[in-house]
């Protein structure tokens, strides 16, 4: 919270939110040309992206770990929570199986994004896996990669106070057995 309070708080605060959630599968194949349908190639939507965050001095950051360990709810609250317009890029939906209307969906929704936030857009994606993420692309990416662990035994104690007081659940049943949460994720309690 304290890098977003100082963010925000800044000369050149980010004026929208680009998120894009669980990247890897978004990008599934990234890193380099793939097949269409009729057999020609195209170019990978990720350069779009990647070139858009240069050429426009987009910042941003990867929301990486476990699933169900909030990056997610991260990346939705961080625009409420400092006042600042939050849009979805959905890459998979850009897709299309006529050569070079990918690319150019991309182009269009990249404008949109420029049009709203100029040079002001912090980009933040979430994803699961980072590994076979290419260099360029976690280079693009200058405020870093967070890594979200699972909750420890303190925490998901706090989790569980929390949800049962959502669903108003008072306590558990009588002769209920504990059972060992070690490795739950927030999404599971």
């Amino acid at each position: 919270l304290w890098f977003m309070e100082r963010l925000f708080a800044g000369p050149e605060a980010p004026a929208v939110i680009l998120r894009i959630d669980e990247l890897e599968k978004k990008m599934g194949g990234a890193g380099g040309e793939r097949q269409d349908t009729g057999g020609s190639t195209q170019s990978d939507e990720l350069q779009v992206l990647l070139t858009e965050m240069e050429d426009n001095g987009w910042a941003g950051q990867i929301e990486y770990g476990h699933p169900g360990c909030t990056k997610t709810m991260m990346t939705r609250a961080t625009g409420p929570t400092f006042g600042v317009q939050t849009l979805v890029l959905d890459i998979a939906g850009t897709r299309s199986k006529y050569v070079g209307e990918s690319e150019q969906n991309i182009r269009e929704a990249m404008k949109t994004v420029k049009a709203i936030g100029g040079s002001r857009v912090y980009v933040m994606a979430t994803c699961n896996e980072l590994d076979s993420r290419k260099p360029e692309l976690k280079r693009r990416f200058t405020d870093g990669v967070w890594f979200y662990d699972l909750p420890a035994k303190d925490e998901r104690q706090e989790l569980w106070k929390l949800f049962m007081d959502i669903f108003g659940i008072e306590k558990w049943g009588k002769g209920r057995r504990a059972f060992n949460d070690e490795g739950w994720t927030g999404a599971e309690i």
